[in-house]
């Protein structure tokens, strides 16, 4: 495996951790900074996920392919993609 904070002059973490892309803040804090999962920072990011366009965009194109119905936009936020509920 390489060692990557030795070969990058400054660690990408602070990248990672904006919350511009919260799926990649997520990710960054559950994978790499190794944060439980009732942490609130993990917790406030993967509420965002939902909240963010790109998620409500994507999921709101699939439920109009699957229906042909358009949803509105606090439908498809309070839709588990895995429960439908």
């Amino acid at each position: 495996m390489l060692d990557w904070p030795r070969i990058l002059k400054e660690s990408p973490i602070d990248g990672l951790l904006e919350e511009t892309n919260p799926s990649v803040r997520y990710f960054a804090l559950r994978d790499i900074l190794d944060r439980s999962k009732d942490d609130a920072e993990l917790v406030a990011a993967k509420h965002a996920i939902r909240e963010s366009k790109l998620s409500r965009d994507y999921w709101g194109n699939r439920i109009r392919k699957a229906t042909g119905k358009t949803q509105q936009a606090h439908t498809i936020q309070n839709t588990s993609p895995r429960t439908g509920k």
